[in-house]
This record gives structure tokens, sequence and C-alpha cells, in this order.
């Protein structure tokens, strides 16, 4: 999902509980305001904070297996999630741009 040009998350779903969740970061061409300096760690936290606020909000229980980012400001991953699980939760459509 992306957010505007210089944000990308894409995720995988997991049935598993026990499955670690990858972390993987996706290399392109990086913009001037890109902070390079985000860690997989740092993502995954962001990550895992907006989705336990989702999952509580639907009262569902969304697992992923991989994480797939682009180095971004790091305070942007945890709105992304949550509107890419919402989305996905109310069975919209996912449109390639």
């Amino acid at each position: 999902m992306t957010e505007n040009k210089d944000s990308f998350l894409g995720i995988r779903f997991s049935e598993n509980s026990e499955e670690t969740t990858q972390v993987i970061e996706v290399n392109i061409k990086y913009p001037k305001n890109i902070n390079k300096n985000v860690s997989k760690d740092e993502v995954l936290e962001k990550i895992n904070f907006g989705l336990r606020i989702i999952n509580k909000s639907l009262k569902t229980d969304y697992r992923l297996s991989y994480i797939y980012y682009v180095a971004s400001l790091d305070s942007v991953y945890e709105e992304l999630i949550q509107k890419l699980i919402v989305h996905y939760h109310f069975g919209k459509k996912f449109k390639e741009t």
C-alpha cells in the first residue's frame, strides 16, 4: 500500500501464531526526505503497534508472516498497517497504480 510517493508497505498474512515475521526492506531509488536509518526492528515495532490497535478495534486477530517496506519516516508505518488492514477487512479491492 502506498500512502504517498515516499511510503510503501506490503504484507503477507499468516495463520500460524508461532511464525516469526520476516521484515524485508525493498530497495528503490530514495527521495531526499527518506530516513534510510530506520531499522527493521523499528519498522516491526511500529507495525506491530498499529496491528494491535486495529485488531482490538475490529475484534480480529490478523497476523503477519512478511512485511515489505521502503525506509521512510518511521511514524507512517503504524498508520499504513491500520489503513491496509481496514481496507482488506471490509473486502475492498486493491488496485495497481
